[in-house]
């Protein structure tokens, strides 16, 4: 919530609602008023619609203390190809960056679970099952739990904050 503590410092004692939806729900909210701004992985291009660029965020490899980097700061990508990754759903832009470095990199991905909850992959990373990308901005750190970069790949997320353009 890096852009929460730029607000709040920016404008002292904020009153804010905040919820996290998919990208659809976040555009329709927009369109019936129940959201004022909102926050997306991706630039929005439609007409009726204003972004501005926030910012990117790394994307960082997150992994159970048992694997044999746990000393490194970094890896490269092919070294993940032999460990099961955990992802989240296809719309996540985290997932999207991650598996857009293997296409890139003509890897293949095929050693995957998809589970659709935050907490549910960083349980199954915790228990040893698995590795995953995450947004390096989005990592809470745990003494149970190591990140570490890809060292040979470029993997970001952007951050887009967009409003409906006739309230500009």
């Amino acid at each position: 919530m890096e852009i929460v503590e730029t607000f709040s410092k920016r404008y002292p004692r904020p009153v804010l609602s905040i919820s996290v939806e998919k990208h659809n729900e976040m555009l329709a909210a927009l369109r019936d008023y129940s959201l004022d701004v909102g926050v997306f992985a991706h630039e929005i291009t439609e007409n009726d619609i204003h972004c501005v660029y926030y910012g990117s965020h790394e994307v960082v490899i997150m992994i159970p203390l048992d694997r044999p980097w746990i000393s490194r700061k970094s890896v490269r990508l092919q070294e993940l190809e032999k460990h099961l990754v955990i992802l989240r759903y296809s719309e996540s832009a985290t997932r999207q960056a991650f598996e857009q470095a293997f296409e890139k990199s003509k890897l293949i991905l095929d050693n995957t679970v998809m589970i659709n909850s935050r907490k549910a992959v960083r349980g199954t990373v915790t228990r040893g099952l698995g590795i995953t990308p995450v947004a390096e901005s989005e990592f809470i750190p745990d003494k149970r739990l190591h990140t570490v970069r890809v060292s040979n790949v470029d993997m970001k997320n952007t951050v887009y904050v967009c409003c409906l353009k006739r309230r500009i």
